[in-house]
């Protein structure tokens, strides 16, 4: 799996994609079981919140502070999660964009996506790659 500039995504070796495949799998499969078939879809916003900065599922902040090597990584789980979970990619987006809103500080040399205004062309990219894994 490469990022936007063609470089390999590294992972943790504890959390490879599978882990949050299966997690979203089984969050998919919760929901599918305790839902009426015609309630709308609840987004599983308990899993997402391990997600949150320094988060059990903070990929990029596993040791407390950034570590450069996953920083890719860290959106790209979210995808994965995202996907396995049948949570639409907007839907995602559309909370990664509120997050970041709140919550981050990327610095001024940032380029930004031109629709989900918070967050970095990189994450967004990051993001559609793990819904494509």
């Amino acid at each position: 799996m490469l990022n936007y500039k063609g470089e390999p995504i590294y992972y943790p070796a504890a959390y490879p994609p599978d882990f949050f495949k299966n997690a979203g799998e089984q969050a998919a499969n919760w929901r599918q079981m305790t839902m009426a078939s015609d309630s709308p879809m609840q987004i599983p916003f308990e899993d997402l919140y391990k997600f949150r900065q320094g988060g059990e599922w903070d990929m990029q902040r596993l040791t407390g502070s950034v570590d450069a090597n996953y920083i890719d990584y860290a959106t790209v789980a979210i995808g994965i999660y995202g996907h396995s979970a049948q949570i639409p990619v907007d839907d995602i987006l559309y909370i990664q964009n509120a997050y970041a809103g709140l919550k981050s500080n990327f610095g001024n040399s940032v380029e930004f996506d031109k629709f989900y205004t918070h967050l970095p062309v990189r994450n967004v990219y990051n993001t559609y790659k793990g819904y494509e894994f």
